[in-house]
């Protein structure tokens, strides 16, 4: 299963957000439950589709799930590491 890889570029369109603002712009890509085959595809599928549940909930203004989408863009857990995009989250 590939993964997804979003960095700041591909995240935000337009860009130009101010310190404290957050995009709306964040692409939010469907990721289908993988049931079957090797376990770290379930595993991987499983973060994958977790980062794309935090990023639409931080979207939503969920505050405790903006800081938790910045730790993963820090760390690169169900998505690429981008730290320009952590520190914005």
């Amino acid at each position: 299963m590939p993964t997804v890889e979003l960095t700041l570029g591909q995240a935000l369109r337009g860009g130009g957000n101010s310190a404290g603002s957050f995009s709306e712009e964040m692409e939010v890509v469907e990721i289908k439950p993988v049931t079957s085959g090797k376990l770290r595809d379930v595993v991987g599928n499983g973060t994958q589709r977790w980062f794309q549940e935090t990023l639409e909930l931080a979207q939503a203004g969920e505050y405790r799930q903006m800081a938790l989408l910045g730790e993963m863009l820090a760390e690169g857990y169900g998505c690429a590491v981008d730290h320009e995009a952590a520190k914005m989250w």
